[in-house]
């Protein structure tokens, strides 16, 4: 019966994360779905993990979706696994599970402090 009676607290979306999150301030980069004929759109930057990136857009993304992000010279590719409209507002809040890891100078390159591009 001590499984019934046991509490467990809900599990947070942080402490399911592998990497830690740096928060990113007016960086825009582009986005599109991986297709012969898909077109970039712009986004703004949210926050970026070695793991994946959070960005706001106004393309309709599903979630299992394979995309391509592109931030100045730089394409990543990986599969959106959240995606949600932002209240009030035509912008869609995107969550990117990037297909491989960044390095350290990628994270570097994002302007990450040294100790998250090193974790």
């Amino acid at each position: 019966m001590k499984a019934l009676t046991e509490y467990r607290e809900a599990i947070t979306s942080s402490e399911l994360r592998e990497h830690p999150r740096f928060a990113m301030r007016y960086a825009k980069g582009s986005i599109r779905k991986t297709g012969l004929f898909s077109s970039y759109t712009t986004m703004n930057i949210i926050d970026i993990s070695k793991g994946g990136i959070g960005v706001e857009c106004q393309k309709m993304l599903m979630v299992g979706e394979r995309v391509e992000v592109k931030v100045g010279n730089k394409r990543y590719t990986g599969q959106v696994v959240f995606g949600s409209q932002m209240l009030g507002s035509r912008q869609l809040r995107i969550g990117i599970q990037f297909t491989d890891k960044l390095g350290i100078s990628d994270m570097l390159f994002f302007g990450a402090p040294v100790q998250i591009a090193m974790a």
